[in-house]
């Protein structure tokens, strides 16, 4: 499996780092790969306020998305590119059961498909944002 093509992209705005994994399942999928874990731990921040973390692929990588989750433990993370509201779901108990095990993570059920936060909102545990599907239906303005 090559992780050459796979790529993500770190916004940083306002103070606030923000990391899309939009097209890193390769890299997600083998993240238990000590080789693949050092390159990750090297160019991704520590210090995450937010993660967009693709759960589903055209492989199952649930377990490593949940890896993935626990090693960096960014502030506040929404899954996506998953094809069903089981495997979110599954998402959202695996970290939460990680509970158990000495970690802390919080699932926030969110009314609908828009989060918003700021700068300086400081979370503690992790928190998991469980976004409803909805058509957007708010104006898109672009500047």
């Amino acid at each position: 499996m090559s992780t050459e093509d796979n790529s993500a992209f770190l916004f940083t705005y306002k103070g606030m780092k923000i990391l899309h994994l939009g097209d890193a399942q390769a890299q997600i999928k083998a993240i238990n790969d000590p080789v693949v874990q050092a390159h990750m731990l090297e160019i991704i921040p520590q210090d995450l306020d937010l993660l967009f973390m693709p759960i589903d692929w055209k492989g199952p990588i649930l377990n490593e998305a949940v890896d993935f989750v626990n090693l960096f433990k960014p502030r506040r993370v929404i899954p996506m590119h998953y094809w069903t509201q089981a495997c979110k779901q599954g998402f959202f108990t695996q970290l939460n059961n990680l509970n158990n095990q000495g970690e802390h993570y919080v699932t926030q059920t969110i009314g609908g498909p828009e989060y918003s936060f700021s700068a300086g909102d400081e979370v503690e545990p992790v928190v998991l944002i469980n976004l409803t599907r909805e058509a957007y239906s708010g104006e898109i303005v672009l500047k």
